[in-house]
């Protein structure tokens, strides 16, 4: 038997079709890529073949066959023979801490996964306290443990970091065949993830195309520091903790950004790279150290879609260029983002692609300087 087979699938909302014509055939121990543009329908796929399309989300219309070893969507889910890890992770626990998920659920020999996925050392520390890293390897942990067969995972590489992801991919692969575990990843980094999957399949509203063997290439990026020497920011000897009960998360941090550049802060999940750059917005202030900034900056944060408040994207950047007073169109401005098809959506039908684009182009509205 099949693990999981999809048949001319259509998934429509509001009348308007977001799949169409969607066939899938995945063996027991697979793992397979979906790949595609924002706005594809990747994540709709994931979520309509775990059954939250259209038991959960309202709108939605799905027509073709889905099955999960043989059940419908919903009946594996209930078995708990499916589960999916969604992009935006921090609203899929049920208590505070990762020890009460276990205990809940009775788990009570899970400490060698556990430890294999890195989170031995987070267990008892609360969901907010986690890396985004963190709370979606505890999402992965909690499916595991529970003996989902088929794992789908949305958008992994947004959330692991890239030391993280080589060891996370690698484990997973083994699963696979260790337990005959078959596994969809939904994802657009196919050069990091092609050692690790059996087939690649491209997505686009017409069809998901098996492309068999797909040849990756890399670009070589050169660091290109510019001359000129105006600063936009400058921190020195910053230390940051959020409680006087924990560890110091960040120690005698010095950076200086200046104008016209484009810099990367890379890092293992948990280090501290997204409460740095809330240090630097101004969100948080720092427990020791200085930090100069030479003009309005503008935070972007992972999941930027509950900051929108109107009810289509239309609506939203029309708000804020009256905010901000800026002289901007609006089509001129969705074009730029490539998000025109997207004006009369509701901010929060957005894939989380295309959310990111809406919170660029209002950040571009409001002429921020860093």
């Amino acid at each position: 038997m099949k693990s999981l087979v999809v048949k001319d699938l259509r998934v429509s909302y509001r009348g308007k079709y977001i799949l169409n014509g969607i066939n899938l055939d995945v063996d027991a121990g697979e793992v397979i890529l979906v790949k595609g543009p924002s706005g594809s329908g990747k994540s709709t796929l994931l979520k309509s073949i775990c059954g939250l399309i259209p038991y959960l989300y309202q709108g939605f219309k799905l027509e073709g066959t889905i099955r999960v070893l043989g059940y419908s969507p919903l009946d594996a889910l209930r078995r708990k023979i499916v589960t999916y890890v969604p992009q935006e992770v921090s609203n899929y626990f049920m208590t505070f801490t990762l020890n009460d998920e276990l205990s809940i659920l009775g788990v009570n020999n899970g400490h060698e996964l556990i430890s294999e996925l890195g989170l031995e050392s987070v267990c008892g520390k609360t969901f907010y306290e986690l890396s985004d890293g963190e709370r979606y390897k505890a999402l992965i942990a909690l499916a595991l443990l529970q003996g989902v067969k088929v794992l789908l995972l949305d958008e992994p590489t947004t959330h692991l970091d890239p030391w993280v992801l080589t060891d996370f991919m690698r484990y997973v692969r083994d699963l696979a065949l260790d337990r005959e575990l078959t596994v969809v990843v939904v994802d657009h980094r196919y050069e990091v993830l092609k050692k690790y999957i059996d087939r690649v399949y491209e997505l686009s509203q017409t069809a998901c195309a098996d492309l068999g063997e797909v040849l990756g290439t890399i670009a070589l990026v050169k660091d290109c520091l510019r001359s000129d020497d105006m600063y936009m920011l400058k921190i020195k000897d910053l230390w940051f903790r959020y409680d006087s009960c924990f560890d110091w998360l960040l120690r005698g941090i010095d950076l200086i950004v200046r104008r016209g550049e484009v810099i990367s802060i890379v890092g293992r999940n948990g280090v501290g790279k997204t409460t740095l750059l809330k240090l630097m917005a101004g969100i948080l202030r720092p427990n020791r150290g200085v930090i100069k900034r030479y003009g309005r900056v503008f935070y972007i944060p992972q999941e930027p879609i509950y900051w929108f408040s109107k009810g289509s994207v239309r609506d939203e950047l029309a708000d804020h260029i009256d905010i901000f007073n800026a002289r901007v169109s609006i089509d001129a401005l969705a074009k730029i983002f490539g998000i025109s098809k997207c004006l009369v959506k509701n901010p929060y039908s957005l894939s989380v692609g295309e959310a990111r684009r809406l919170s660029l182009a209002i950040s571009y509205i409001s002429n921020a300087d860093l």
